[in-house]
C-alpha cells in the first residue's frame, strides 16, 4: 500500500483569504473549482475529502467528474435531498446567530459542533483563530446559498477591509 505522500486545501470562493465577485454561487460552481484546483496542481486523479460544506462540494465534484476522483472521504456531511436529517431550527439558529463579539460567537459555535469538554479545550487553543473568522464574517440579511439539492443555505460575505 503507497502511502500519501502530500495534501493541499483551499479557501473556497468567499471564504477565508478567497475572494468572489459578489455574485451568487452554488455547490456545482464550487465544484468546479475544486476540479479546477485539483487540475492546476497537476493531479489526474486523487483522492477527495470534503468537511461539512466541503462535503457537498466533493460529492458534486465525484459525481461530475468520477475519474478525477480515485477515494472520497465523507466528514460531517451528508447527501442532501429530501431524506436529508436536516439540524434542528435551534441548531441552525446557533451555527448562524451573528450576535455578540467574534468571541462569543466563536464560543458559541464550538459549543453546537463539539461536547463541552472538547469545546471548550478547542476554544482555549484555536478561540482567536474562530473568533477572527468570525470578525470578517457579515450576515447578508435574507440571502442564501443553494445547496445544489434543493435546499438553501444561509449567504455569508466577507466584510470590506477598512
Amino acid at each position: 500500500m503507497r502511502l500519501p505522500t502530500s495534501s493541499s486545501s483551499f479557501d473556497n470562493r468567499g471564504i477565508g483569504s478567497s475572494t468572489d465577485n459578489g455574485k451568487p454561487f452554488d455547490i456545482a460552481q464550487l465544484s468546479d473549482d475544486a476540479a479546477r484546483v485539483i487540475e492546476t496542481l497537476g493531479f489526474e486523479r486523487t483522492n477527495v475529502l470534503g468537511w461539512s460544506m466541503g462535503g457537498f462540494i466533493a460529492q458534486t465534484l465525484a459525481f461530475n467528474d468520477p475519474a478525477r476522483v480515485h477515494k472520497l472521504i465523507l466528514l460531517s456531511t451528508d447527501p442532501g435531498g429530501t431524506a436529508a436529517e436536516l439540524a434542528s431550527p435551534a441548531i441552525l439558529g446557533q451555527l448562524t446567530d451573528p450576535s455578540g463579539t467574534p468571541h462569543q460567537q466563536a464560543r458559541r459555535l464550538l459549543s453546537v459542533l463539539f461536547p463541552s469538554d472538547l469545546a471548550e479545550s478547542i476554544y482555549r487553543e484555536f478561540g482567536d483563530v474562530v473568533a477572527a473568522a468570525r470578525a470578517k464574517l457579515s450576515p447578508n440579511p435574507g440571502g442564501s446559498a443553494d445547496c445544489g439539492d434543493g435546499r438553501m443555505a444561509p449567504r455569508w460575505r466577507l466584510r470590506s477591509a477598512p
